[in-house]
């Protein structure tokens, strides 16, 4: 199921991510604007129900906050990441798409608002040209999404990797600052993203979870 940029009805305008129903029974609600919030989200949902999705998160709205469950994605900035790596970094090419592709989706299939990539949409990816494995000793130990002055997406294969991972995609930034997104709930992931100087600058998304 794709995804839809501009789901309107007389209520209102939300884009609806549903590439992820298929394998998480997923879909995520993001509403721009709207008249009847609730007569909306309604709509939203009931259209997200009839292709699949089992789980629905939604963002955009102040109604939102009647909702208990959150799922809250922070921003973390670090000005100036002195640290260096050996590791290589390698833009992904034609022939290696599949593999970076079949790794991300595995690795980002929890991750919050995280779509899946689909083989048609890996073309889209490849003509952006940011997306990256990165080797260490002849070995692949990660991937991930990194260009302007953002890293949007970071996945280590190996246990201890991800900070090489990180500082080598790092290099591709055209800024000496360095901004990324992490779900609230990854510990691990904060903890390894403050000891190479990140901090938490806000809360970059907060998805309440509507079914």
């Amino acid at each position: 199921m794709r995804d839809i940029p501009m789901f309107t009805t007389e209520y209102g305008v939300a884009s609806l991510r549903l590439g992820n129903v298929a394998y998480t029974n997923t879909a995520y609600i993001h509403i721009h604007d709207t008249s009847e919030p609730t007569i909306f989200l309604k709509e939203c949902c009931d259209f997200c129900c009839s292709v699949g999705a089992e789980n629905i998160f939604a963002t955009g709205h102040e109604s939102l906050e009647r909702y208990a469950s959150t799922v809250s994605v922070l921003e973390m900035v670090a000005d100036n990441l002195n640290e260096t790596t050996t590791a290589l970094l390698v833009p992904v090419r034609e022939e290696t798409m599949e593999q970076w592709r079949t790794i991300y989706n595995q690795k980002m299939f929890r991750v919050p608002n995280a779509a899946h990539i689909t083989f048609h949409a890996a073309k889209k990816y490849l003509k952006e040209g940011n997306c990256y494995c990165i080797y260490k000793n002849q070995e692949l130990i990660g991937i991930g999404v990194a260009g302007g002055n953002r890293i949007d997406a970071v996945a280590s294969l190996q246990k201890g990797a991800g900070k090489d991972v990180v500082l080598a995609l790092k290099t591709v930034l055209s800024s000496s600052e360095a901004t990324l997104c992490v779900a609230e709930s990854n510990r691990k992931a904060i903890e390894l993203y403050q000891s190479l100087g990140f901090v938490v600058t806000g809360i970059a998304e907060k998805w309440y979870k509507i079914i």
